[in-house]
């Protein structure tokens, strides 16, 4: 199966798509202590530079969650319990939300009275599931799972001028954040409690295009990534309601040229997503701390470099996709250290993503299995990357381009930056190229 590398990204930010178009029920996937002032933080950076990355195999194939009936499924989040939720098609062609574990399988979590598709996105330790409720008409609702499995829905406005009022995560408080679109296709994010209502970001971050929400954590901090005013890059930042935004910076000191994402944090403020770090090259994964800033993630050696981390657990192992030129495809991977990337295809090329990873090391996201995306669970081990050899770093971080041939499948938005602006952006992508 071959895979994408994308032309290079225009020197101002990635424009957002003329007109937003949801697949039915399927919408949307899916912070740190912020300053006080909302001025951009000075930049900090480890450039992640080690002699040697260790790249290790992940022993078995992981495990095919299955559908509800039809041919294709994506795995969204997985918590500590070991809970996976995301969605899958069913024997009518219909999207429904699931929620899998090892004894009961795959479930369907059903919709609200009288609609037809919905999604799961999130499943926090207590139980509780963020998703999406669509009727037959098109009219998306945000809900809530209880652990006793009733459905909620949220009273959360779409928003004047926005199409969609998308969830993209929540907390145990009852925060939740998310995305619309305004009338000229730009991504606005949103926070959302019943004590504040509905928040654009885009007023609390000025913004010269995109804003996205993409996670937040159990204190409320909010990670994303926006187009920065002054600049015209795409930088992450991280915001709290009554304490103002932190924009992340960029690697070392070249100003303004590089591009960042924010696409997942911890509840101790640990920050992954991608970077550009000089500008239309080849973007990398990383973890951010407010102390340390960037650390640089290896991705797969041979020749290309292009990955991106999507999501993070509290030991800071992070998950994402790796370009591989072998395979000629983006492949799921995790790093369980900063200098050591796994793949988790099971040594049989599957293109595909892992988009979450909990506090014991299950990893869930999806690849491409005869034909079709599958929700895929694999397991992390404690000495994963013992016992493997070792390559350059060189070699693990070469930006020589090489040609490849365009897909028309879901693995084909890995490698579109336009797309990776966000976990939601990410997701729709996927299914409607599916």
């Amino acid at each position: 199966m071959a895979g994408v590398i994308p032309t290079p990204m225009p020197r101002r930010s990635i424009a957002g798509p003329a007109a937003y178009r949801a697949w039915p029920a399927v919408l949307a996937l899916a912070a740190l202590g912020c300053g006080e002032a909302t001025a951009p933080a000075a930049d900090a950076a480890d450039t992640g530079s080690t002699p040697e990355v260790v790249v290790a195999q992940l022993t078995g194939r992981g495990t095919d969650l299955g559908t509800l009936g039809g041919a294709a499924s994506f795995a969204h989040d997985v918590n500590d319990q070991g809970v996976v939720v995301g969605v899958s098609q069913t024997a009518a062609g219909l999207s429904r939300a699931f929620r899998w574990t090892a004894s009961t399988g795959m479930a369907e979590l059903g919709t609200l009275p009288g609609d037809l598709q919905s999604t799961a996105v999130r499943i926090l330790n207590s139980g509780k599931i963020l998703g999406t409720s669509t009727s037959a008409t098109g009219v998306v609702t945000p809900v809530i799972w209880t652990a006793a499995g009733e459905i909620v829905p949220l009273a959360i406005p779409r928003g004047p001028g926005l199409d969609g009022a998308l969830p993209v995560d929540f907390n145990d408080k009852g925060d939740v954040v998310g995305r619309g679109v305004d009338d000229e296709g730009v991504g606005h994010g949103w926070y959302w409690s019943e004590a504040t209502g509905r928040i654009d970001l885009r007023a609390e971050i000025p913004s010269c295009s995109e804003n996205e929400a993409s996670a937040i954590n159990a204190r409320g901090d909010v990670a994303g990534t926006y187009c920065r005013a002054d600049i015209g890059w795409l930088h992450a930042f991280v915001w709290r309601f009554g304490r103002g935004y932190r924009d992340l910076g960029i690697v070392g000191d070249d100003v303004p040229n590089a591009n960042v994402s924010g696409l997942a944090i911890t509840d101790a403020g640990i920050v992954a997503g991608w970077i550009d770090p000089h500008g239309n090259t080849a973007p990398v994964g990383y973890l951010w701390t407010a102390g340390r800033g960037f650390t640089l993630l290896p991705n797969l050696p041979g020749g290309v470099s292009f990955g991106h981390a999507q999501g993070v657990n509290g030991r800071g192992v992070a998950v994402g996709a790796s370009f591989d030129p072998g395979a000629n495809a983006f492949l799921p991977v995790a790093w369980p250290s900063p200098s050591a990337i796994v793949r988790l295809d099971g040594g049989t090329p599957h293109p595909g993503v892992a988009l979450a990873v909990n506090d014991r090391g299950a990893v869930v996201g999806w690849h491409r299995v005869n034909g079709s995306p599958r929700a895929m669970l694999w397991q992390l081990e404690p000495n994963q990357t013992a016992s493997v050899a070792t390559v350059a770093a060189a070699a693990a971080r070469a930006r020589r381009a090489v040609p490849v041939t365009p897909v028309t499948g879901a693995e084909s938005c890995l490698g579109d930056r336009a797309v990776l602006r966000s976990k939601a952006a990410l997701f729709r992508c996927a299914v409607e190229r599916m």
